[in-house]
């Protein structure tokens, strides 16, 4: 069986996994994957005005997902990894 020319890297053929539910197309089964989080961290809603401190502003998480782009969610960052983040921000100043 040959395999289809697709630079496309979420993009599986039957040799790479791709299941018999998937879409058939030209006698290869083809798959898009989901887009998932790769990482996330914690990041501000805006930076912080000359007056306040990096405790002071509202943060949420900057997602880097698996097709190389970015989400930022209006939630709460992990308290650990936000702490560690304001400490370094802090020690910069």
């Amino acid at each position: 069986m040959t395999k289809p020319h697709n630079d496309d890297a979420h993009i599986k053929t039957a040799e790479k996994g791709a299941s018999s539910s998937d879409t058939a197309e030209k006698g290869n089964l083809i798959m898009k994957d989901s887009v998932y989080v790769v990482r996330s961290v914690p990041y501000w809603v805006a930076p912080p005005e000359p007056h306040e401190t990096f405790r002071d502003i509202e943060w949420g998480v900057m997602e880097v997902l698996s097709d190389n782009t970015l989400r930022f969610v209006r939630k709460p960052p992990n308290k650990r990894d936000l702490e560690k983040l304001i400490q370094h921000l802090e020690s910069q100043c």
